[in-house]
């Protein structure tokens, strides 16, 4: 059965790449970039010009009633000083306490107002004209369209600045969007992958483990018709998924066509980790060798790609290879995780370049693993596959096989918005253990090898000439 779905699955994945031609994958998923930890960015309440002349008059009238107050306070004092105090530890009396507290309650109260007041006068516009004008044109647009949000507007805004500093690798995050979805690693759907062909034909792609259409029978290759009442002939892959997403309900009613036959099913939509790492064990002559892909580098990766490295080395593999075709990257902290269970912590990772400043990452492990490792990647392996390639050759003397990576030697930041939307920016470069930028370059395989056009007719283990590369190496 589990090779039935693999070979399925490969199947599947080789069509949609023959009619993009483009590098293929076993598993393979984009994003762009890396994330680090986030940092809350409240929205500065902006001021109407208005306010100005409504803080002059407050403050003409608090000072009235402060001149008020101090005389009030000088005949309280004057009073007291008049009063006989208590007989041997001089106290004053209850009234008069009372007095005196209510006095300087009084005229802390006022001078708080004055203080106020001459802060918004002080801070309700900036001495930068440029921030005043967004302001200016903020309250403007607010005013002419009341019925757009303040989170569309701050997310129109922000949009707006990143695409005028002209860097591709940043963008905004909205929440529950696909980008967001693939670096969390988890979603509330029902767990599918869906590939559109044509108009309205959506078949399933893959089908996640544990996910609500794995325990009701949903498999790979089946054709989707319709979801409860919305008829899929005329949707597209995208349709479906945004039905589920944006729907409050909980369960849906599925009708699948398999081998000529439209089956029913319930689906239930339920918090869903998104498999990124897949395993396989090949028997290499005399040796085992663990296959082991990536997809991405999501927030789930580390624990999945931990457990699965274990089972491996649980069936005694004499050597390995690490599938990165077609990983874009994903969460830097996720690719420093996994490489530290392959290394100990006299192994650079990589470094960084802040404006000139280089800063070295180490490995937080404590052994190395000591059998051979290969590597395959291709043009879409960037970023972090790029990283963990890198690494692995430099520190354990992997050999990389496939094609010249990407090239992106860049580190993004997530900044997080109070609306739960987020963006990301460009704050540093990124080199390999050994000092060497990729940026716009990439990694030059140990062993070229281009994708047989065999692969794309018949995808299978056989015609995978790249793989076929690798277990060479490892024989």
């Amino acid at each position: 059965m589990e090779e039935k779905k693999k070979t399925t699955r490969k199947k599947e994945i080789a069509n949609n790449k023959t009619k993009k031609r483009v590098t293929t994958t076993k598993k393979a998923k984009s994003i762009k970039k890396e994330k680090k930890e986030t940092k809350d960015i409240s929205h500065e309440e902006i001021i109407n010009s208005q306010a100005q002349d409504v803080v002059i008059n407050a403050k003409e009238e608090v000072s009235n009633e402060n001149v008020v107050a101090k005389d009030k306070l000088e005949e309280v004092q004057n009073h007291v000083s008049t009063k006989e105090k208590k007989e041997s530890n001089n106290e004053f009396s209850l009234l008069e306490v009372i007095g005196l507290l209510t006095a300087a309650a009084v005229i802390t109260f006022i001078i708080g107002i004055i203080v106020g007041n001459n802060y918004a006068k002080d801070h309700s516009y900036s001495s930068d004209p440029t921030v005043n004008e967004i302001r200016n044109n903020y309250n403007i647009i607010k005013e002419q369209y009341p019925d757009v949000s303040d989170a569309d507007l701050l997310n129109g805004a922000i949009e707006g600045m990143l695409d005028a500093v002209g860097d591709t690798n940043a963008s905004l995050i909205e929440k529950d969007s696909t980008m967001d979805i693939e670096i969390k690693g988890i979603y509330e759907g029902i767990g599918l992958e869906v590939t559109t062909y044509g108009y309205g034909e959506i078949y399933v792609s893959s089908v996640f483990t544990d996910s609500s259409a794995e325990q009701v029978g949903i498999k790979v290759g089946d054709q989707l018709i319709q979801i409860d009442d919305l008829v899929l002939n005329e949707k597209t892959g995208s349709d479906f998924a945004e039905y589920i997403r944006n729907s409050d309900k909980d369960q849906f009613s599925l009708v699948i066509a398999r081998d000529g036959e439209e089956i029913s099913y319930s689906v239930e939509k339920q918090l869903t980790i998104i498999p990124s790492v897949f395993t396989e064990v090949f028997e290499n002559g005399d040796k085992k060798t663990g296959y082991l892909q990536i997809a991405i580098f999501s927030e789930q990766t580390l624990t999945q790609f931990q457990e699965k490295l274990i089972q491996l080395e649980n069936e005694n593999i004499d050597n390995l290879i690490i599938d990165l075709r077609g990983n874009s990257g994903g969460v830097l902290t996720i690719v420093n995780g996994m490489l530290s269970l392959m290394m100990d912590s006299s192994n650079i990772l990589y470094q960084t370049d802040t404006n000139g400043e280089i800063e070295k990452y180490y490995s937080s492990g404590d052994s190395n693993k000591e059998y051979d490792i290969v590597v395959l990647v291709d043009g879409e392996s960037a970023s972090a596959s790029e990283i963990m390639a890198s690494a692995l050759r430099d520190n354990l003397g992997a050999s990389i096989v496939g094609t010249k990576t990407y090239g992106k030697g860049t580190v993004q930041q997530i900044k997080e918005l109070s609306s739960g939307d987020e963006y990301k920016v460009t704050t540093k470069k990124w080199l390999t253990p050994k000092g060497v930028c990729v940026d716009k370059v990439g990694l030059e395989p140990d062993y070229v090898v281009e994708l047989d056009e065999e692969y794309y007719k018949d995808p299978s283990d056989a015609t995978d000439n790249q793989l076929q590369k690798a277990l060479e190496l490892l024989k």
